[in-house]
């Protein structure tokens, strides 16, 4: 897993270079637990928002997909539907998601992207990456799994995973 830890609270504008046009499957898994609190999760929305709008967004460009977890993993975006594949589908899709304020559980979250996004993806047509936006604090549930045995599944398909932490304030 890539890591990149804020050092700051969230910026809400994705970098200002131009737009890449290269082909990919991003699916980004968006932390929707209590942690994040109000401020945060509209900021991940506006960082989610602000990347994809640098992005060629398009069925034969890059596609979106989302997940939204704290307690469950919900599956938000799918790929290949008119949200992954049309930017202001997706953007108001983005916004439309709840802040559920649950638990932390990012091993259901990686388990879905390996076992339901992903599979819905091209997966050996483009590249696949996972964009994992978290606190970083997985909560110790019962049944839950450790996060090294959980990744497993996404870097055996070759998705590549990113991990950026957020720092609450």
């Amino acid at each position: 897993v890539a890591s990149t830890e804020s050092t700051t609270p969230f910026t809400t504008t994705a970098p200002t270079s131009s737009a890449c046009a290269e082909a990919f499957d991003l699916g980004i898994a968006m932390d929707s637990s209590g942690s994040i609190r109000d401020g945060n999760y509209q900021r991940q929305r506006n960082f989610i928002k602000g990347l994809a709008s640098k992005l060629t967004v398009g069925p034969r460009n890059v596609q979106l997909g989302l997940i939204v977890f704290s307690d469950v993993p919900i599956m938000s975006i799918r790929f290949g539907t008119l949200r992954s594949t049309d930017l202001f589908s997706f953007t108001a899709a983005v916004d439309g998601v709840p802040y559920f304020r649950g638990r932390t559980r990012i091993d259901s979250a990686l388990e879905t992207a390996a076992n339901s996004l992903f599979p819905e993806g091209r997966q050996s047509l483009v590249p696949q990456v996972l964009l994992l936006i978290t606190d970083g604090r997985q909560s110790n549930d019962p049944g839950s799994i450790d996060l090294v045995d959980a990744v497993r599944p996404l870097r055996d398909q070759s998705i590549k995973v990113v991990l950026y932490k957020i720092k609450n304030c």
